[in-house]
């Protein structure tokens, strides 16, 4: 997707008990932020960008 120019972030809903995804998520570069406005309301919001990503 970022290797492309097809998006500048991404994000990720996971729920906050699910350690093991939370992990992966993590590992690659999400990073948990305060949820867009534009979204419904929950607990969980995971970002990312091309510059945070790794794989």
């Amino acid at each position: 997707m970022f290797e492309l120019n097809l998006a500048t972030k991404g994000y990720v809903e996971s729920a906050a008990v699910n350690q093991k995804v939370w992990s992966l998520y993590e590992r690659i570069g999400f990073v948990s932020k305060p949820r867009a406005t534009f979204l419904e309301s929950d607990e969980t919001y995971l970002e990312i960008t091309k510059a945070l990503f790794r794989m």
